[in-house]
């Protein structure tokens, strides 16, 4: 009996170095004095595992007050809990526990669960599913979160066999940032419910400073009407290992996700069909900043993957001072959205493509481009598109590669670039119409460094073209 009247029974086992908590009866008042004393005990025996199949001490918490802070004494004892998901439903506070899986799981398990909180943490805490799997189709998380506010989930361990942290809908004020995330489906999710198709808006999500290493699919899903997201400094190695065409950061799904930021991560890719940063389905008004994307192999990926895709009605986007390395496509913008910005970003070994039929008011500009080891294709590509201007970038390509290819543009233009190294360093083809082509600087070794083919309305006008093979047919209208 301890100091608050609870009852326990334990048993021990010398062969396995832990013991089983049985039984618990009574109505503590202070959840800190049992959960200790069951764990504290353990570490007075000199084992290291406490046994809560049962859900002994788990339940204790349930007699918790308001505002209670709920301490393992420090992560070295592990806290065995295989029978269901424990559901917090007041404000509590979880620090220093190691929890552990022993046996596989069918039907839902997680660790924790939070449904209509306000005001929470759980902190240094360490979540193992020991490699356990659960039922197909089933999620499962280290904590999920639903209808919910005020919550900090920071400097905790996920070593998981599914999905890490999930924040369901209605959350407000959620902040999940300084944790390690090992293995799994997921790392961290947000929007709809637990069955992953109901809306429901969330707010103030910040996901930010956390370590993610060899998730299966993304790292970070933001989706299904998540508004003012954070999604910042986060280091991303090795995610997107399951072949299906993944991305490490993927925003969209459900209605608009929107005013969000996605700034200073860094993402480590080391296989084929895999993107760095993908946004699609109405995500509106998002900045992506100073990100660095690159494949750890050092040579491009040869799939069609890309440091960063937009796709699918995207509107408001900036997309500026990223450094993105050694893809198919640096950029690839296939989306009938309107309104991006894709300006000041470095991109090495890859090209940027901008092809959609309805895609508006896109602005490619003051970019720096190194596509020497690509060939036979183009550094900047730009057709279907309103309104698209390619202007202020410099460019290096391989000799066998075109600069900057419009085709099908209605009111564009290609000026003030400057572009080394080129078969062609500007083409204009199939429908253009009312596009200006001024002011660049051109050094290239093909034989035709600025060609209009089946155009209308075109403006050519003082550009410098200085070529190893310069004649009269270095500028051809056709």
């Amino acid at each position: 009996r301890d100091r608050a009247g609870a009852t326990f029974e334990y048993k021990t086992s010398q062969t396995s170095n832990s013991f089983n908590i049985v039984a618990c009866t009574g109505a503590p008042s202070l959840s800190l004095v049992l959960v200790v004393s069951g764990i504290l005990l353990a570490k007075e025996w000199g084992v290291n595992t406490v046994d809560d199949s049962t859900n002994a001490i788990l339940s204790m918490i349930s007699y918790a007050n308001e505002g209670d802070t709920i301490v393992g004494l420090n992560q070295d004892n592990k806290l065995i809990c295989n029978l269901s998901e424990f559901t917090v439903t007041k404000s509590l506070h979880f620090r220093d526990f190691n929890f552990l899986r022993t046996v596989n799981l069918g039907g839902r398990r997680d660790f924790l669960k939070f449904i209509g909180v306000d005001g929470f943490s759980v902190r240094h805490c360490t979540f193992d599913s020991n490699g356990q799997t659960i039922g197909s189709g089933v999620r499962n998380q280290a904590i999920s979160i639903l209808e919910s506010s005020n919550g900090y989930i920071k400097f905790n361990k996920v070593i998981q066999e599914t999905d890490g942290m999930f924040i369901y809908r209605d959350c407000v004020n959620i902040n999940i940032s300084n944790n390690s995330f090992f293995g799994g489906l997921l790392g961290v999710a947000t929007g709809g419910d637990e069955t992953g198709n109901v809306a429901g808006y969330s707010s103030g999500i910040t996901i930010s400073e956390n370590y993610f290493n060899g998730i299966n699919s993304e790292a970070i899903d933001i989706n299904w009407d998540t508004r003012q997201f954070h999604v910042d400094n986060n280091l991303i190695i090795g995610c997107g290992t399951d072949g299906a065409f993944n991305e490490n950061i993927d925003v969209g799904g459900g209605s608009p996700n929107e005013q969000g930021t996605i700034l200073g991560n860094t993402i480590i890719i080391s296989n084929d069909d895999t993107s760095g940063i993908r946004l699609k389905l109405d995500t509106h008004n998002v900045a992506v900043k100073n990100n660095i994307i690159f494949s750890s192999t050092g040579a491009p990926l040869t799939n069609v993957t890309s440091g960063i895709v937009l796709e699918l009605g995207v509107k408001a986007l900036d997309i500026s001072s990223n450094r993105i390395t050694g893809f198919d496509y640096g950029l690839f913008a296939d989306a009938d959205g309107e309104d991006i910005t894709i300006d000041k970003n470095t991109i090495l070994g890859s090209r940027v493509r901008c092809i959609s039929h309805g895609l508006k008011n896109t602005r490619v500009t003051n970019n720096t481009i190194d596509a020497t080891t690509l060939t036979a294709t183009h550094a900047i590509r730009a057709t279907s598109t309103t309104e698209c201007t390619v202007d202020n970038n410099t460019i290096t390509a391989h000799r066998s590669c075109i600069g900057v290819e419009l085709a099908n543009i209605d009111e564009g233009s290609a000026s003030g670039n400057r572009i080394n190294g080129t078969s062609k360093a500007i083409v204009a083809s199939s429908g253009c119409t009312d596009c200006d082509i001024h002011n660049n600087k051109i050094k290239g070794t093909g034989d035709t460094q600025i060609q209009v083919t089946s155009c209308d309305a075109m403006s050519v006008n003082h550009n410098k073209i200085k070529d190893s093979n310069i004649d009269a047919g270095s500028f051809s209208i056709d």
